[in-house]
């Protein structure tokens, strides 16, 4: 899962089902491009061009395909069956992404920094087994 996808959703929203077992957010569309072009914004204004920056401008123009009464679905997919139950409730990548972007935003480089390494340190075992399997 791109990373910089969470940045289209608010943690609050995620919802979990344990059987079957499922992690998701729905986002109405017109909130999700606002936020794909806020991050992007973020992002090319502190971090320059490319990468994560490029992310969201591809998924914001891949989303103006779409009708504006439509909704957004950010899902695990089969993702969820490689995380533990443990790491699964305690998975705070929305709020983690959007407080690097906060802190981007403010200046605050080595804030974001590390918000971001912790979110890859969530999910880098998770691409790992992914990879394997």
């Amino acid at each position: 899962m791109p990373l910089p996808w969470f940045a289209l959703v608010d943690q609050e929203d995620r919802r979990v089902r344990r059987h079957p077992r499922r992690v998701w957010w729905q986002v109405p569309i017109g909130r999700a491009r606002g936020r794909a072009s806020r991050a992007e914004e973020v992002i090319r204004t502190g971090l320059g061009e490319g990468g994560a920056a490029d992310v969201l401008a591809e998924t914001r123009a891949w989303l103006e395909r779409f009708d504006r009464d439509s909704i957004v679905e950010l899902d695990y997919g089969g993702l969820v069956h490689l995380i533990d139950d443990a790491s699964l409730r305690s998975d705070t990548s929305a709020a983690q992404v959007r407080d690097a972007l906060r802190a981007l935003r403010d200046g605050d480089a080595d804030g974001a920094r590390k918000g971001y390494e912790r979110l890859r340190a969530f999910w880098t075992p998770v691409a790992g087994k992914q990879r394997a399997g």
